[in-house]
């Protein structure tokens, strides 16, 4: 796993994302630390040439959509925003999310 982060806005459309590497982008981000260490995320992932990866290129804005399309893959990622009590699960430190369609 690399240590640096880095943010491409280009892609290499002959490239394939293994396992292994998804794999392991995924463990990283399941182990981020949450507040109350409730972990309240999840992960779908859309390979390129998939009709999921078709429907969630499609959600993405205009901007984003001209660097995307050649990703090997693309990871929604959503989170909980209520308890199983349907109380909010946002302190007052955390950020306000958008809620999507």
């Amino acid at each position: 796993m690399e240590v640096g982060r880095w943010s491409p806005r280009a892609f290499d459309s002959r490239h394939e994302l293994t396992d292994v590497q998804l794999t392991a982008s995924l463990e990283a981000a399941r182990w981020a630390p949450s507040a109350s260490n409730t972990q309240p995320w999840r992960f779908a992932v859309a390979r390129r040439g998939s009709t999921a990866h078709a429907a969630a290129f499609d959600a993405l804005a205009p901007g984003n959509q001209a660097w995307a399309h050649a990703a090997s893959a693309l990871i929604v990622a959503a989170a909980e925003t209520a308890g199983p009590d349907g109380a909010s699960v946002r302190g007052p430190t955390q950020p306000q999310y958008a809620k999507l369609g």
